[in-house]
């Protein structure tokens, strides 16, 4: 099998003259950027749809959640797709969830009005089923994806993120601007689907 090395790219316009004051803004700049950058790359690696020009992303790639009868609450379905997981013969390492998903799992309450998955005076980090649980705006609300991250997939850094200035590009010169681009080449290698279960709490 192959997979493709795509460029991530992430670009900002800026005017001419605050370039006078680059010593004292690079640092900015190159922060902000390589956010930006960073951001990019967890949506393709995340949800890239593998067309030209884009990674072949983990959601894109993961094995469909196969509903369990009898198992209905999130707590369950998570449960029920970490075994997914594991019958994959790869031991999964976490899930990753949208933050109202996990909120809605965190505030869940017994009867008493205690909180079952959550201590609000407790600083650890969220966990499902021993799993830690990465919280991404990146994956769409509503669904989750279990993986075995570690051993599933790799990504290839082809070039490492770089940062360029040009005058030229579109309309900058009559405009008196330019354009700060961040971009970095990368791939992603997904060698077990079934190490990743993919599903929705609905």
């Amino acid at each position: 099998a192959t997979t493709e090395v795509v460029t991530i790219a992430h670009w900002i316009p800026v005017s001419k003259q605050i370039l006078s004051d680059a010593p004292q803004l690079q640092g900015y700049i190159n922060g902000r950027m390589q956010y930006g950058l960073k951001l990019e790359e967890e949506i393709e690696l995340l949800t890239g749809d593998g067309t030209t020009g884009h990674l072949d992303g983990l959601n894109n790639q993961a094995t469909a959640y196969s509903a369990v009868s009898g198992f209905t609450t999130n707590f369950d379905v998570l449960h029920c797709a970490i075994t997914q997981a594991q019958l994959s013969h790869y031991v999964p390492t976490a899930v990753i969830m949208h933050p109202t998903d996990v909120r809605n799992l965190n505030l869940i309450k017994n009867s008493n009005g205690d909180y079952i998955a959550a201590n609000p005076r407790s600083s650890v980090l969220d966990v499902a089923w021993g799993l830690p649980v990465v919280v991404s705006s990146t994956m769409p609300a509503g669904d989750f994806l279990v993986g075995a991250f570690d051993m599933g997939a790799q990504i290839f850094d082809r070039e490492e993120s770089s940062i360029q200035l040009s005058l030229e590009n579109s309309d900058n010169f009559v405009k008196n601007m330019a354009t700060i681009l961040a971009e970095e080449r990368i791939a992603l290698a997904v060698y077990r689907p079934a190490a990743f279960v993919k599903g929705s709490f609905s």
